[in-house]
């Protein structure tokens, strides 16, 4: 994430990756690239969308406008999107593409961040944490032992999931 543009390495040096939006340069929070070259930033307004061409990237459309895009993940489930106003999930990049929703989880909760253990196994960051579990969603908070919640979350290979906060890891 940044705060002023985003740049990309080009091999050599890093460069702005686009020179004619103004937009662009605020504070972007997420980015992700589909597998057919398109990149998304998600930003406090939405995400914008930019299809991959032979001469570069080209803007095509800017989705979820009015929301806080926290954070746009992908995995071989589909597309999930963290935002202010639940969590977005899309059963394919395709339906993305086309904003076919599956669902929205937790839709009044702000959610941080998502992250997968495999399996249709999620961990969710928001105001406390939530373990999603293919249709079961579980709350964990300090009653459990959680110290603070709402920020990132990393799931290891070696199975260990990882919390960060304000108050450390």
């Amino acid at each position: 994430a940044t705060d002023g543009n985003v740049f990309w390495f080009d091999g050599t040096s890093f460069i702005l990756f686009d020179k004619q939006q103004d937009w662009i340069q605020r504070q972007i929070n997420s980015i992700e690239k589909l597998e057919d070259g398109t990149i998304l930033l998600g930003d406090d307004k939405g995400i914008t969308m930019y299809e991959k061409r032979s001469e570069g990237f080209k803007k095509k459309a800017a989705l979820l406008t009015g929301k806080r895009v926290e954070q746009i993940f992908r995995d071989s489930n589909g597309v999930w999107v963290s935002t202010d106003r639940g969590l977005y999930h899309y059963a394919s990049t395709e339906a993305f593409k086309n904003q076919v929703l599956n669902k929205i989880y937790l839709p009044n909760k702000s959610i941080a961040a998502i992250t997968s253990m495999g399996n249709k196994k999620y961990w969710i960051s928001s105001d406390t944490v939530y373990k999603l579990d293919g249709n079961y969603l579980n709350t964990y908070d300090q009653s459990k032992g959680l110290l603070s919640s709402g920020g990132a979350i990393y799931y290891d290979a070696q199975g260990i999931t990882w919390f960060a906060s304000a108050q450390g890891l």
